[in-house]
């Protein structure tokens, strides 16, 4: 039986364990945190439960080919699954409010009653969005021709027709200012001008098909669930370890140095961050040109703000994701803020104590400014202070008598991020996918053998499925490295 080590007890580094472990393989998981997950965490304060990471996991229905893959890392089957009525309500400056329905059926004559002069757009983007809903893409499962050719038919028009009009493009190109700001705002905090609009249409086509749901506890309670799967498949997991070294001999990788310990191991599968992993781990003499390249011209997700409230209150009524425009704009580490998004989850009871609710609000940031303000602790901390304030206040604007209601305050801040999961400049994904880049990157490199790399810095787009897939991938390369047959 071959030995792997695996860096990282995010979803990539447990689904990869869980993957080779079925496939006969022995393993050991080293994470520099206490805590399973990765950038899919949660964390408590006061009995409130924080919320780092998901908004909706694909996956979550019932006979796709993904949600087998889902189901076979513990992801899915054993948590229920909530599926929102809407996706997000937008409320734009003169007032509007466009709902981004789930269901497409009472989308499309939404956004036609607000403007009914952009009605062929709108057609036009969720015919494209209801072919994309019937594709059940194989998302490298094994499967046949049989399985393929529907799912090529469903989902290839749409992406070769919009994968080259970003996302601005489409906004612009529309008569309404409510809708253009709408549209503009779909992914609440994170400016996304450049993203492919075949990116919105296909989470427009997994909501509409029930693929796209929150799993009941949050982001950390389903990646134990992961956790689980893998010990109970015979893997180890070694926590508070952060892996200082890969080791390398003649030519290939042979271990770890974690902790001051040299650990042998007959290949690595690397799940962290690429960087780090290639420039710091390894010294930078393996780095293929491709990572490169990325690295000197590239852009990881925008680093985040993330402030999350405990409320007295159930707050009922209030979306459970929203983006609303501001009259008085927020100021935070030198950038100023138009808009505010926000997300309740007053659906899952879980996150508060009885009769409570939780909102979280994000905000992009520079993280050079917050690199910055990490060494003067004073500064850090009254920054961090004077966001949570104006956010309290700009929500106390929007829904009168909330600021009494507060009863816990958390800023994370990119630093954060950075201290707890070593993820490059504080991002809480991988690389940015824009018009132009949406291709992933190797998983091999040329000039070192049995070294594997899965996760967001592999599968361009992030997310939780995406980590899976990196991570069957990569034992895939192993196990034909190995003379194995998948399986």
């Amino acid at each position: 039986m071959n030995k792997v080590i695996i860096i990282g007890a995010g979803i990539a580094g447990l689904a990869a364990g869980i993957l080779a472990q079925q496939n006969g393989f022995e393993t050991e998981i080293f994470e520099m945190h206490d805590l399973p997950g990765g950038l899919c965490t949660a964390w408590k304060r006061r009995g409130y439960t924080f919320d780092g990471c998901i908004r909706y996991v694909y996956g979550s229905a019932e006979g796709k080919m993904l949600s087998a893959l889902m189901r076979r890392i513990g992801a899915a089957g054993t948590r229920e699954y909530i599926h929102h009525e809407e996706s997000i309500r937008i409320e734009t400056r003169d007032g509007t409010s466009v709902i981004i329905y789930c269901d497409l059926d009472k989308l499309q004559p939404h956004l036609i009653d607000l403007s009914p002069e952009d009605e062929k757009q709108i057609r036009g983007l969720i015919r494209a969005a209801r072919s994309m809903s019937r594709a059940d893409i194989p998302f490298g499962m094994p499967s046949g021709l049989r399985d393929i050719i529907p799912a090529i038919m469903h989902f290839l028009p749409p992406l070769m027709r919009y994968s080259r009009v970003s996302l601005k493009d489409f906004a612009d190109g529309l008569k309404d200012p409510a809708l253009r700001e709408a549209f503009l705002h779909y992914y609440g905090y994170a400016k996304l001008d450049d993203l492919p609009l075949f990116v919105l249409i296909m989470d427009l086509a997994e909501h509409h098909s029930r693929n796209a749901g929150w799993p009941l506890g949050g982001s950390l309670e389903l990646m134990r669930d992961v956790e689980k799967e893998y010990i109970s498949a015979g893997g180890k997991v070694h926590y508070g370890f952060r892996v200082e070294r890969i080791l390398t001999t003649g030519g290939r990788a042979s271990g770890v140095l974690a902790g001051g310990r040299e650990f042998p191991a007959d290949s690595v599968i690397c799940a962290a961050d690429a960087y780090t992993a290639l420039e710091g781990m390894l010294g930078g003499g393996f780095t293929p040109q491709k990572y490169s390249e990325a690295f000197r011209s590239e852009k990881p997700i925008t680093p985040v703000i993330q402030v999350s409230l405990g409320i007295s209150s159930g707050l009922s009524g209030i979306p459970h994701n929203q983006a609303i425009a501001l009259g008085e704009p927020i100021e935070a580490a030198g950038i100023k803020y138009d808009w505010l998004s926000f997300r309740h989850y007053g659906y899952d009871r879980s996150m508060a104590p009885e009769g409570k609710s939780v909102i979280v609000a994000m905000l992009e940031t520079d993280f050079s400014v917050w690199d910055n303000l990490g060494n003067d602790k004073k500064r850090y901390a009254a920054e961090k202070e004077s966001i949570a304030s104006q956010v309290i206040a700009r929500l106390d604007e929007r829904y009168p008598g909330l600021k009494e209601k507060v009863e816990v305050c958390d800023v994370a801040t990119p630093l954060t991020y950075r201290r707890y999961t070593g993820n490059r400049e504080g991002s809480p994904q991988g690389w940015q996918t824009t018009v132009g880049h949406m291709g992933n990157f190797p998983n091999k490199l040329p000039e070192l053998k049995n070294f594997y790399m899965a996760g967001q810095w592999v599968r361009r787009g992030g997310g939780l499925p995406g980590g899976a897939m990196s991570a069957m991938s990569a034992v895939k390369a192993l196990c034909k490295d190995s003379g194995r047959r998948f399986k």
